[in-house]
């Protein structure tokens, strides 16, 4: 009987103790409660919660941080000094307070990409590599760059070289010259080229002023769709070097369809830059220019050589000595004037003449060596003109070997002349040049 009693003053009670409780009205405190990291009011009566935030400390200002109060609840932040380096994971970077027992850190932020910068350019056997660096921090993140289709093999890009049966058409902005444009027709082993209406035939090579990138198949990065770029390619020509920039060549296949580049021509000149068109990959006709035998003899006659000129004779000797005799003829007086040796030159004899016989002895000179050439057989050159391919051994029965020989005619008249002979170990070089002003060296 007690035990029951005793039951239901137990429940009584509990039920007289809830009623109450759901019944009851929070006080909160005026002050505020606070751990180090946020604040909240309490109620006096069963300490619930309310207005719970977290501390308002404003901006940290440095590295090295003086105590801070929140300035809500008035809550003291200890001092922090924080590193000078960045720490950073792939989104955020922020400093960490070199207290190893403080996790308080500074100025965590997203990173701030720059644009991307190529540091590995793709290739056909590789993909290339570009970075982005945050501009705070200073983390890299590496992006990969697809490669590029597969690169023509050295054979190929020789070939492509090897012009035939094409049109081209340039452009050459020459500094301080202006624009030139001009158009090339080449046919087999020659080409001609038409600028500003003058024709001109020249080996195919000429075409692009020598320069033969096909030399330069290393320098040459493949951008894709068929581009080639280089940067800069050193060129050296008849002792002169030249650096060629922003070299690019497109393809079409096994075609060229254009080539540009710059260079630098001196401070005179300032930069020249060309480009090349290619068109028309079909037949080209070009007829290089010939000279028969009867036309190579008529213009070496006398008449030829009434005119102003200059005339060098160069004797190399095998015994070391060297001798240069300097013919010159302006109006009816010639001058000549014979020097020796090459370092020191000495002037040995000097004098004048009249033109009577001058221009004949050339003229039989000349002829007697043009009378052995087979004119057919000559090969134009632009610039040179007609030129001797091979030497003539025991030229006309004298013993003599004709090394070289060209002839550049224009207007139907001799412009040059130069040939070599070897002879009993004697080298003799003979350079005419024709339509020379000599005002200014006759005295």
């Amino acid at each position: 009987m007690k035990r029951t009693l005793l039951l239901i003053s137990l429940i009584f009670c509990v039920f007289l103790f809830a009623s109450c409780s759901s019944t009851h009205e929070h006080t909160y405190s005026s002050d505020w409660s606070c751990n180090s990291e946020e604040h909240w009011r309490s109620c006096a009566g069963c300490g619930e919660k309310a207005a719970v935030a977290m501390h308002d400390f404003g901006e940290h200002q440095g590295n090295a941080e003086t105590a801070r109060s929140c300035t809500v609840c008035g809550y003291v932040d200890p001092a922090h000094i924080y590193s000078d380096a960045w720490i950073s994971d792939s989104a955020h970077h922020w400093r960490e307070c070199t207290d190893a027992d403080c996790t308080a850190t500074s100025g965590m932020n997203m990173h701030v990409f720059g644009d991307p910068v190529t540091t590995l350019e793709p290739t056909s056997e590789r993909d290339g590599i570009s970075m982005r660096v945050c501009e705070i921090c200073g983390r890299g993140v590496s992006e990969s760059i697809a490669k590029l289709p597969s690169k023509m093999t050295r054979d190929e890009w020789n070939a492509a070289f090897a012009f035939s049966n094409v049109r081209i058409e340039s452009t050459s902005n020459l500094g301080i010259f202006g624009a030139i444009s001009a158009t090339h027709l080449i046919d087999g082993d020659f080409a001609e080229q038409i600028s500003d209406g003058e024709r001109n035939y020249t080996a195919s090579a000429d075409v692009i002023h020598n320069v033969d990138f096909s030399e330069y198949y290393d320098e040459f990065v493949h951008m894709g769709d068929g581009i080639y770029i280089a940067d800069a390619v050193l060129f050296s020509t008849e002792g002169t070097s030249y650096t060629y920039t922003d070299c690019k060549i497109t393809f079409d296949g096994d075609k060229i369809l254009s080539i540009s580049y710059g260079v630098n021509l001196g401070a005179l000149f300032g930069n020249m830059s060309e480009e090349f068109m290619f068109y028309d990959w079909g037949e080209v006709s070009v007829t290089p220019p010939r000279i028969t035998n009867g036309e190579l003899i008529a213009i070496m006659s006398a008449d030829a050589f009434f005119c102003n000129f200059t005339l060098t004779k160069e004797v190399y000797s095998k015994n070391g000595s060297y001798t240069m005799t300097v013919v010159r003829l302006f109006d009816d007086i010639y001058t000549y004037e014979i020097t020796e040796g090459l370092i020191e030159e000495t002037v040995t004899s000097s004098g004048y003449g009249s033109r009577e016989g001058i221009a004949e002895q050339l003229s039989a000179e000349l002829l007697g060596i043009v009378e052995h050439v087979n004119a057919e057989s000559l090969i134009y050159e632009s610039y040179v003109g007609f030129t001797l391919t091979e030497p003539i051994s025991d030229l006309g029965s004298s013993g003599k070997t004709l090394d070289s020989f060209s002839v550049l005619v224009e207007d139907g008249r001799v412009a040059t002349v130069s040939y070599s002979f070897a002879e009993d170990g004697h080298v003799i070089t003979y350079c005419f040049e024709n339509y020379v002003d000599l005002s200014e060296v006759i005295t």
